[in-house]
């Protein structure tokens, strides 16, 4: 089997809703689901294959999309919380973002199903713990929003919603998995796609949905006792979806079900939550089957019968998912896990930390965004200095119509230089650099050195300088049409405060 492992970083918040009902709250996954990983890089190679390698990858279960879930804070893997253990109730087995492994049972394993001093006991329903019980945590925004009504061009009565998404710079390890038929080039371009830039989640048209995915170099396997027992134990590490004999959805399925040896669910010892949902699928525009599924944490104990054991094709089995779905990422078990095989929790010494993001090279040939960016960036001053720069010119200005008065012996009331409109004119070809530069370089426009206001002079050190000669100058030093923006703004509003004026 080969595996990749994944650490994905959100950059926008991401909606992955808890179900699909159009009333009552919106709640959201504490989790990336398989899925969603799935429907990112069918979206890219589908339509490029043909039919028989577009069911091999997406539907047939030989490639196997993991759910992802939280980093610790220290980078650990998580998983979810095994629905076995319990606590003592009004007393956290919490201290600071670890569980104490003396303050937790596994119920089952207790003679009577009792706590110690008759303690009641309440079961760990929530959460994610790494291997060492250290608790990782996912934080949710919820924002409300109100769709538009396409006629009226304004909020739609009585259609405020919201959305409950995981908030971004979160960080969740996945893995992606797939049988030993999958070629070292189908490997590659899934590579390829995962290197890109992905949109997951719902929404993904509007501010939500960004992520980036970091493939890591070393791969983390789970480590099973395959034992002679005739009880095993498994932890769901994803929703498990069964079917029975019939075809029928199961949520109390016998090992057989699962293609395991024949044998029986032992109730008493199994903890199991269930749900009903039915995934969007946003290619066909509809709700694929409805999923019956027993909860993510839950922990089935089946008894063989007598003569049945496992064998190493059953191990691959397990190791490789079990029940239907598994492409979207259900069915990932862990048999016979060490962390539950006793009453307490036996937590191991932490393990190997999943690395820091690291730095790509630049490659060669930079996109053209990328290219346009930097070069943006080199300018001579930033969008913010434009406007401080602006603010600083424009200071001047009434003192340069003051001098032309006072070089024309002209009253206050009196209006020199271009007028308000003229300074508009300037400023809606300063909308785009090409408009700007017809403008300025035009001979029969009303930006022309004889033209009416841009002819008045003024002194400047010892020569007399008109405004088309002074406004001429600062457009040659920085002629980027956003600083010509700030820069009419703020004569406009200095035009504002003289008394002479001329629209």
């Amino acid at each position: 089997m080969k595996t990749l492992d994944l650490v994905i970083t959100l950059l926008d918040d991401c909606i992955f809703s808890e179900r699909n009902a159009t009333e009552g709250a919106h709640q959201a996954l504490d989790y990336i689901p398989g899925g969603a990983l799935l429907g990112a890089v069918a979206a890219r190679l589908y339509s490029g294959m043909p039919p028989a390698q577009a069911f091999d990858w997406f539907h047939s279960g030989k490639m196997r999309f993991g759910n992802a879930y939280p980093l610790t804070t220290n980078r650990q893997r998580t998983f979810p919380m095994p629905a076995c253990w319990h606590q003592a109730k009004g007393k956290s087995p919490i201290e600071g973002d670890k569980i104490e492994a003396g303050k937790v049972w596994r119920l089952d394993k207790r003679e009577n199903n009792a706590l110690p001093e008759n303690q009641q006991p309440q079961q760990l329903r929530s959460g994610y713990l790494a291997l060492d019980g250290q608790l990782a945590e996912t934080h949710k925004s919820f924002r409300m929003k109100t769709a538009i009504d396409a006629e009226k061009g304004r909020a739609k009565d009585s259609a405020l919603f919201g959305y409950d998404a995981l908030q971004a710079g979160q960080r969740f390890y996945a893995q992606i998995s797939c049988d030993d038929a999958m070629t070292a080039a189908d490997m590659a371009k899934l590579e390829t796609v995962l290197k890109q830039p992905l949109l997951l989640g719902r929404s993904r048209s509007a501010e939500y949905g960004r992520a980036t995915i970091e493939i890591l170099k070393t791969s983390q396997s789970l480590p099973s006792d395959k034992t002679a027992s005739k009880e095993i134990t498994l932890w769901l590490l994803s929703d498990l979806m069964t079917l029975d004999e019939h075809g029928q959805p199961t949520l109390s399925p016998a090992p057989q079900h699962l293609g395991l040896p024949k044998g029986k669910l032992i109730a008493e010892n199994s903890f199991l939550r269930t749900r009903r949902y039915s995934t969007w699928n946003a290619h066909k525009q509809g709700y694929e089957m409805e999923r019956q599924v027993i909860c993510k944490g839950s922990v089935l104990v089946f008894k063989l019968n007598d003569g049945e054991t496992l064998t190493d094709k059953h191990i691959q089995q397990i190791a490789s998912g079990l029940g239907v779905e598994r492409q979207a990422g259900l069915g990932q078990v862990w048999l016979n896990p060490p962390l539950l095989t006793g009453e307490k929790p036996q937590f191991a010494t932490p393990a190997p930390l999943i690395s820091k993001p690291t730095e790509h090279k630049e490659p060669a040939k930079k996109p053209e965004l990328i290219a346009w960016l930097e070069a943006q960036q080199t300018q001579k001053v930033s969008k913010q200095g434009f406007a401080k720069e602006a603010k600083q010119i424009a200071r001047g200005y009434q003192t340069l119509m003051k001098s032309v008065r006072e070089l024309k012996g002209l009253d206050t009331s009196v209006h020199v230089g271009p007028s308000h409109s003229q300074w508009g004119a300037v400023l809606a070809a300063a909308k785009s650099r090409g408009d700007l530069q017809i403008f300025m370089n035009a001979t029969d426009g009303s930006f022309k050195p004889r033209g009416e206001g841009w002819k008045d002079e003024f002194w400047q050190g010892e020569q007399l300088v008109s405004f088309y000669n002074w406004f001429r100058n600062h457009y040659q030093q920085q002629s980027s049409p956003q600083y010509i923006q700030h820069l009419v703004r703020e004569i406009m509003a200095k035009l504002k405060n003289d008394k002479g004026g001329r629209a």
